[in-house]
């Protein structure tokens, strides 16, 4: 189960490389983890590909993630969603994300 903290909207290039990244606190994660996940949308608004980076450990203070990939060629647009996910009952914690970019890389 996933409950959103956020997630953005942009119009991308596809066969284009990208760097999502952003900087995350775990304050506290029990049977939870922090994900930044990216999905790729084609013209017909259906998901061709999506890929994520989690933290499922408290951290002690801010920490980078990062994902870098190709966008796929025939992607007109991608969701990045920033996520609270509980992997079993009663699962939950608190986290902070800033700095989240996305940005086309050479």
């Amino acid at each position: 189960m996933a409950d959103c903290a956020g997630v953005q909207e942009l119009e991308v290039e596809g066969g284009r490389p990208f760097k999502l990244s952003g900087e995350f606190y775990a304050e506290q994660l029990q049977n939870a983890a922090m994900e930044m996940q990216i999905v790729f949308l084609d013209e017909n608004n259906q998901n061709i590909f999506e890929d994520k980076v989690s933290q499922d450990q408290p951290t002690a203070g801010f920490i980078p993630l990062e994902k870098v990939g190709i966008i796929p060629a025939e992607a007109i647009k991608a969701r990045v969603f920033i996520w609270l996910l509980t992997r079993a009952d009663n699962g939950g914690g608190a986290f902070y994300a800033d700095n989240i970019h996305f940005t086309y890389s050479n």
